[in-house]
């Protein structure tokens, strides 16, 4: 496979050619002044009497909210059959995760605020659609009182052919699919060299990460001994595209090394003739020697199926090891984002002071920091003390970037004040103040409600 070509198959591109998945990538670069950041955010719509996960199916399901939104908030219905699981409006859409999770998956957008209030009228859509059904809209990385017994998957052939694929994967992939929600931020790249210090810098900073916004704490109505569980989830659920991409500690990783990690990763789905096919798990590489059909949309279509920690899409890089927010803190992590990955002084100064470690170093507390989140040991301190130095590193890009005058604004630096209060004074992730709370309040989740739900 060396020679590019665009030969068609039903009138889309054939593959030939690694240079042309390449090629994808690196056609896809953003010139630095017109870099976007886009807002991804998932969230739980449960019964306020209970807080359990509401089902699909009926008028005060899943099924009903986006009929509702589709008649009062002017989104088009996406279907799949006769079954509505989607929503769009412009640039916005609303898609389904595996149980109902509802997710807004944003505009990419060149100021933070345009992200925000894409946000926020997304919530209020939905508080106004669930309000008269009493449900509750919980944005938390693990459902804290459904199991999986109570949920349904939604009627979705990918979910279907993936929960069976999943079946003798890690032993909790389906707690991954029914019972998870996160954020993720999109960011874009101008060059090969700008896609791997991001790729790099994502990979060094998700331990970090992943304990500053650490919220997922609560397993069927009591602690689960872990800060962030859905990371812990994660962790077992399919090695083959999932965790930290370790080649990715390398100075000089590319395209074409994340290119190569996607031919060896095995086949979940292909789409032919409008219906999703189960490829039994066979390495794309495989797939490319025996067949003569695979396209570039099937490439795409074989990227959405990489849930490493941090990704790329046609478009862009996605960083994916946060876990949801309440909307409180939902500002910070796009504004954190931006200090710490555009600005090229911080992001370079970031790199070379986490690059002195192993990469083994970065694995091994990725691990730990599920469980003990800012208090697990990193190299005789604590991880605060690291993800406080992250955190300041971050406001002063967003400072440099602000006295630029380009990517950023004021009003960027204003959206860093509720997580500068929990980390740098309180030194607490979410989950650690919500365990408080939760003590203070009897341990009923049901007194909290209105603390943990979104609310207008």
């Amino acid at each position: 496979m060396t020679q590019i070509t665009t030969a068609k198959i039903n009138g889309k591109e054939k593959i030939e050619s690694i240079e042309q998945m390449i090629r994808i990538f690196s056609q896809s670069t953003t010139p630095r002044g017109d870099w976007r950041t886009g807002l991804e955010c998932e969230l739980f719509a449960v019964d306020a009497q209970t807080l359990k996960s509401v089902p699909y199916f009926g008028k005060n399901g899943i099924e009903g909210i986006l009929e509702d939104m589709v008649r009062f908030s002017n989104w088009q219905p996406v279907y799949e059959g006769e079954h509505i699981i989607g929503l769009k409006k412009g640039a916005s859409n609303i898609t389904l995760e595996p149980s109902g999770q509802i997710e807004l998956s944003g505009a990419a957008c060149t100021r933070t605020d345009d992200c925000l209030e894409e946000y926020r009228r997304f919530c209020s859509d939905l508080i106004q659609v669930c309000e008269p059904k009493n449900i509750l809209l919980l944005p938390i990385g693990y459902q804290p009182v459904s199991t999986l017994e109570d949920t349904e998957w939604i009627p979705k052939s990918r979910y279907q052919i993936m929960s069976k694929y999943f079946v003798d994967k890690g032993k909790l992939a389906h707690h991954m699919m029914k019972l998870t929600c996160s954020i993720q931020i999109n960011i874009d790249y101008s060059s090969e060299t700008d896609f791997s210090e991001k790729f790099r810098l994502s990979s060094y900073l998700t331990p970090i990460l992943q304990a500053i916004f650490a919220y997922s704490p609560f397993k069927q109505n009591r602690p689960s001994g872990f800060l962030d569980y859905r990371g812990y989830i994660w962790e077992h659920t399919d090695n083959d595209r999932c965790r930290i991409v370790p080649q990715s500690f390398h100075s000089d990783f590319s395209f074409t090394d994340y290119v190569n990690i996607l031919l060896d990763m095995p086949m979940i789905l292909m789409i032919k003739e409008g219906k999703a096919v189960p490829m039994q798990g066979m390495k794309l590489r495989q797939y490319l020697e025996e067949a003569n059909t695979f396209t570039v949309e099937d490439f795409i279509n074989h990227l959405s199926f990489a849930f490493f920690e941090t990704r790329v899409k046609p478009k862009h890089i996605e960083i994916r090891m946060i876990d949801a927010q309440h909307p409180r803190l939902v500002p910070s992590v796009p504004a954190l984002i931006k200090g710490l990955f555009f600005d090229d002084a911080t992001r370079r100064d970031l790199l070379d002071f986490f690059s002195k470690w192993p990469r083994e170093l970065f694995l091994e507390l990725h691990y730990r920091s599920h469980q003990t989140g800012l208090q697990t040991g990193f190299e005789k301190r604590q991880l605060l003390d690291v993800c406080r130095e992250v955190f300041q590193a971050g406001k002063k890009g967003l400072k440099n970037l602000v006295a630029e005058g380009l990517l950023a604004e004021e009003a960027d630096l204003k959206h860093l004040d509720a997580l500068e209060e929990l980390l740098i004074i309180q030194g607490k992730a979410p989950a650690e103040v919500l365990l408080a709370e939760w003590e203070r309040h009897g341990r009923d989740l049901l007194k909290l409600k209105e603390k943990i739900t979104c609310q207008i």
